[in-house]
């Protein structure tokens, strides 16, 4: 199973989702465009969108279009990236 999927797969029905954005970032993201994916996933993980924040998370984490080794973390919905 891809990381997407079990990603969506542990979020609640009761989730709020901006579909739109997520999708269009996850169409980027499977296409290897991570700059737009992670430009149109930002502002969504920064609203408390958890399918983006865990994208974004799983991004920083492989290094998929930011920097792998950038110290990251969640905190009250909101990814923190410090410098």
């Amino acid at each position: 199973m891809s990381w997407q999927k079990k990603v969506l797969a542990t979020q609640s029905p009761a989730t709020p989702v901006v579909a739109g954005d997520f999708e269009d970032g996850l169409a980027a993201h499977e296409a290897g465009d991570y700059q737009k994916a992670f430009r149109l996933w930002k502002p969504l993980a920064e609203q408390g969108h958890a399918k983006a924040q865990a994208s974004l998370g799983w991004m920083y984490e492989q290094g998929r279009g930011v920097l792998k080794h950038e110290p990251v973390s969640i905190t009250a919905g909101v990814i923190c990236v410090q410098s």
